[in-house]
């Protein structure tokens, strides 16, 4: 059963379906045998005694169990929404530079200034040439990065 309303009819209505349990269960048993009816059968055995006080006291705590409910939610909710914008506060990864001797096994080499300049075409094309001879076109905004980062330009 649910209860909802103004707070001061819940506890009245709380009460009400207690009373009628109560009522249910008396008016099962039979005044002459003492049995309870198939209908009631479940309120009357040993186990079901338990279930019984437990539906009262769930019952009778609704409120508070909600309240607790909605407290519970919002740290929970709290707690994620935190754990969401730091997520995408920072980046854990290393912090080294690849063994050199890897590089060199695959053929790779670090393009530095001291190794790399640009060469600027006269139609305004920009060119990467490296110092073992191989030369690659770039766009100007790869120059401009590149140049900020100390790279040399030399005319044609």
């Amino acid at each position: 059963m649910r209860f909802s309303g103004s707070g001061r009819q819940e506890p009245e209505r709380k009460k009400a379906y207690l009373r009628a349990i109560i009522n249910s269960m008396k008016g099962s048993i039979s005044t002459k045998t003492k049995e309870f009816h198939f209908v009631t059968a479940e309120f009357a055995n040993e186990s079901s005694s338990n279930r019984l006080k437990q539906r009262f006291y769930i019952v009778s705590n609704y409120m508070l169990n909600k309240r607790k409910q909605k407290i519970y939610l919002t740290i929970f909710s709290v707690l994620i929404l935190i754990a969401y914008v730091f997520s995408y506060s920072f980046v854990i990864q290393p912090a080294y530079d690849p063994p050199q001797i890897e590089i060199i096994e695959e053929g790779a080499y670090e393009m530095t200034p001291e190794n790399t300049y640009i060469v600027e075409t006269g139609e305004g094309r920009f060119i990467l040439k490296c110092s073992d001879g191989e030369s690659v076109e770039i766009n100007k905004n790869s120059k401009n990065q590149m140049t900020e980062d100390g790279f040399e330009i030399k005319e044609e």
